[in-house]
């Protein structure tokens, strides 16, 4: 049967592209792929702002970036179900996540990007609850609760290490400038003027990076939050 286009589809439809959109702009910035490191010498081209320095970074980009998409992807990916208590609990959760995230990520960028998506799957998630099918309101906002731990437990594992990390921004033979690893707590010679291979032109550090253990838990909580809802979806415990 073909679903009527609706007020609740377009808000909830227009709530997960934008949040979608921020965050991977969230997630992106975080790993210098948006924004770019400021100029070190005058003349230097910008480049992008340095990586972890470990085997590690892949993980961690992937988990950073699930924190700030995957809700509103579910989001997105809720609108082809045709269970309303199952929609009620992906679309409330996820907008309650984006608030908490506005919020408590203490960045500028979430607090700009991120509210208005998450009010709009509010709205879209809490007009469900005007539905007669929806009749376990009580357990679609427990249930939805406990999406929002399970978001707020994905995000803060990624920092629950300590992992210093510096890199030295160093001209190569070719005249190009590099970011390369250096250890933490060092302070290298910073070249002035005209730079000649191997010279180190910046430098920065970081108090922490994601590790590879850092990643993988935040990883297997969204597959277990993920699993979860398909789980509840194939029970009809909502029904």
């Amino acid at each position: 049967m073909e679903k009527r286009f609706n007020l609740q589809q377009v808000l909830v439809f227009t709530g997960g592209l934008l949040g979608l959109f921020a965050g991977m702009v969230i997630g992106l910035r975080r790993f210098g792929v948006v924004l770019l490191f400021p100029d070190p010498t005058p003349g230097l081209q910008p480049v992008p702002d340095p990586q972890p320095p470990s085997g590690d970074a892949l993980i961690g980009q992937i988990a950073f970036l699930l924190v700030f998409t995957l809700p509103f992807a579910l989001s997105l990916l809720a609108l082809r179900s045709n269970r309303a208590s199952l929609q009620s609990v992906v679309w409330v959760g996820g907008g309650l996540l984006a608030l908490v995230g506005a919020y408590f990520s203490f960045s500028s960028i979430t607090i700009v990007l991120l509210p208005v998506p998450g009010i709009l799957l509010l709205i879209g998630g809490g007009m469900s609850f005007l539905r007669p099918e929806v009749e376990k309101s009580l357990l679609v906002i427990v249930l939805a609760l406990a999406l929002v731990f399970s978001g707020a437990a994905a995000f803060y594992s990624l920092f629950t290490e300590e992992n210093p990390a510096c890199w030295s921004l160093v001209r190569t033979e070719s005249g190009e400038p590099v970011w390369e690893p250096s250890p933490p707590g060092t302070s290298p010679a910073i070249v002035v003027g005209d730079a000649e291979a191997g010279d180190v032109l910046s430098s920065s550090c970081s108090s922490d990076v994601i590790s590879r253990s850092e990643g993988l838990k935040s990883v297997g909580i969204w597959a277990l939050a993920v699993v979860g809802l398909i789980g509840i979806g194939r029970t009809g415990i909502l029904e």
